[in-house]
């Protein structure tokens, strides 16, 4: 994981079977579309529309937070949110999930 000057490491915990959500930039950041990828290059959001089968379902985007349903442990790992195509600008999500395997 490579970062670069002007980005931004957000830590996250979540419990296995929770919902969590990444909301990419601050609150007073117009609600666009943001594009996330899962660690640096698995594009699983892009203009809005997920990606296919990605998360087997799992996955809702709502303007610029993405929506994680019933959190598994291998969905621990970093996150990476593009907020302004073309300028590099990025956020990454480090989400740590906690609890059993098998509840």
């Amino acid at each position: 994981m490579s970062f670069v000057s002007g980005d931004e490491l957000v830590h996250r915990t979540a419990l296995t079977h929770s919902t969590v959500s990444l909301t990419c930039g601050d609150a007073g950041t117009p609600n666009r579309f943001a594009d996330w990828l899962d660690g640096e290059s698995k594009v699983i959001i892009a203009g809005g529309h997920l990606a296919n089968g990605a998360f087997g379902g799992r996955l809702e985007v709502n303007g610029n937070t993405l929506i994680i349903k019933t959190v598994e442990k291998n969905d621990s790992g970093i996150y990476t949110c593009i907020k302004d195509a073309g300028l590099g600008n990025r956020q990454h999500f480090n989400l740590t999930v906690e609890g059993k395997y098998d509840e």
